[in-house]
C-alpha cells in the first residue's frame, strides 16, 4: 500500500494560504493514500482544496490557543512569634489527675477478647502481683523492656511463617511453633513479674498461660494443636493493636515447669547464642555495626539462664547445674556491659565462656 512521506505532508500543511490552488495540484498527485481517508475512490482538485482550508484551519485555532497558569495565592509571611499564645509550651502542664493503667482503654473501647472457651471476658489481674518487687525484681537485672519488646515481635513475625497451613505445620512446623511460642510463654512471665510498667502487662497473666498452653500442646502437628496454635496467633495480633488479653478463669501462681519446658528452652539458649549472638561478636567489624541485636541477644541468655534454676525446673536444684547456669549468666551480662564500653574484646572473651558453660552443661545434664 502507498502512503504520502513525512516530508510531503509536512510541505502541504505549511505552505501559505495564497498558493492553495497550487497545493490541489499536489494532493491530487498523491492520490493513492486517499482511499485510507474516504470511501471512495475519486478525489478531485476542488476536494483536495476544502480538505486543505479545513486542516489549515483548526491548525491555526490550535496554535492560537493559550494555556494560561493557574494563579496562585502569595504564600503568608510569618513571624516566629505569629503563635505566640496559641500552642501550650509544655502540653504535660494542662493534664489533668493521674495517667490511665495500661491497657484499661483499650479493654474498654474492645470490649475485651472472649476466652478460649467462648465464654464472657473479664480481667483476674495477675495472682503474681507481689512478686514484682519482691523476687520479681530479677527481672529488670536480666533484660529491659526494650530487648522484651522486641523479642515478642520479632517472635510473632516467625509464628506467621511457621502457622499457615495444616500440612506444613504437621510436615515439622509445629516444632517451630513449640519453641516460638516457649519462648513467648517465658516473656510474658517475665512481663508479669517485672517490677516496673512494662508493655502489655495488663494481657501477661492470660497471655502467659496460653502461650504455655499451646507450647505444651504443639509438641504434636495435629489438627487440634493447629487450630490452637491459629487461636494464640490471633491474640498476639491483638495484643500488637492495642487490646487487652482478658480470660474469666481465675489467675493462677506462675509455675516455670509449664512456661520453659527443658527442650525448647535448651534450643532457644542455642538458637540466641550459636546462630545469634556468638557470630555478631566475633570481629570489630560485626560487634560495631550490631550494638543493638547483641544487647537484645545478651538479654535474651541471660533471662534464659534464669529460668534454668527457678524452683521445680529440673535440675534446677543440682549445685553444678546452678553455678553453669549463673556463670552464663554472668558472661551475657559482660557483654551486654561490652556493648555500652564499646568494647568488641571484653564481648568476644565473655561469649567463649558463655560457650564453654553451654558444652560442660550439654556433656553432664540432657
Amino acid at each position: 500500500m502507498y502512503h504520502v512521506s513525512v516530508a510531503s505532508c509536512r510541505e502541504l500543511l505549511f505552505y501559505k494560504v495564497t498558493n492553495m490552488h497550487h497545493l490541489g495540484h499536489k494532493i491530487a498527485r498523491h492520490r493513492t493514500f486517499l482511499p485510507e481517508l474516504c470511501l471512495f475512490g475519486s478525489f478531485s482538485k476542488k476536494s483536495a482544496f476544502f480538505l486543505l482550508i479545513a486542516f489549515a484551519t483548526s491548525t491555526c485555532v490550535y496554535a492560537q490557543t493559550v494555556i494560561r497558569k493557574p494563579q496562585r495565592a502569595t504564600p503568608p509571611n510569618l513571624e516566629k512569634d505569629d503563635f505566640q499564645g496559641v500552642f501550650f509550651e509544655k502540653v504535660e502542664e494542662q493534664l489533668v489527675g493521674s495517667p490511665p493503667e495500661a491497657g484499661v482503654m483499650a479493654g474498654a473501647t474492645n470490649s475485651s477478647l472472649q476466652s478460649s472457651s467462648g465464654g464472657a471476658a473479664s480481667n483476674p489481674g495477675s495472682a503474681n502481683d507481689g512478686n514484682r518487687n519482691g523476687a520479681g525484681a530479677v527481672w529488670k537485672e536480666r533484660i529491659s523492656p526494650q530487648s522484651i519488646e522486641d523479642l515478642v515481635k520479632e517472635t510473632k513475625l516467625r509464628l506467621d511463617g511457621v502457622i499457615t497451613t495444616p500440612a506444613k505445620f504437621s510436615a515439622g512446623a509445629f516444632k517451630d511453633a513449640r519453641r516460638n511460642f516457649t519462648l513467648l510463654a517465658t516473656l510474658f512471665a517475665v512481663i508479669e513479674l517485672y517490677p516496673e510498667k512494662v508493655k502489655w502487662q495488663a494481657s501477661a497473666p492470660v497471655a502467659r498461660a496460653r502461650f504455655s498452653r499451646v507450647a505444651a500442646n504443639t509438641k504434636v502437628g495435629s489438627a487440634p494443636a493447629y487450630n490452637e496454635a491459629k487461636l494464640r496467633l490471633d491474640d498476639i495480633n491483638s495484643m500488637l493493636k492495642g487490646a487487652t488479653l482478658t480470660d474469666p478463669s481465675p489467675a493462677v501462681e506462675i509455675a516455670w515447669t509449664e512456661i520453659a519446658d527443658r527442650i525448647p528452652s535448651m534450643q532457644l539458649l542455642e538458637w540466641g547464642f550459636r546462630e545469634n549472638l556468638s557470630s555478631k561478636v566475633s570481629s570489630e567489624d560485626s560487634f560495631s555495626q550490631n550494638p543493638e541485636e547483641i544487647l537484645k541477644f545478651a538479654e535474651l541468655i541471660a533471662m534464659l539462664g534464669e529460668t534454668l534454676y527457678q524452683p521445680g525446673m529440673t535440675d534446677g536444684d543440682d549445685d553444678e547445674y546452678k553455678a553453669l547456669a549463673k556463670k552464663m549468666i554472668d558472661e551475657a551480662t559482660k557483654i551486654t556491659q561490652a556493648v555500652k564500653l564499646n568494647n568488641p574484646t571484653m564481648a568476644r572473651e565473655a561469649a567463649g565462656q558463655i560457650d564453654q558453660s553451654c558444652n560442660a552443661c550439654h556433656s553432664s545434664y540432657r
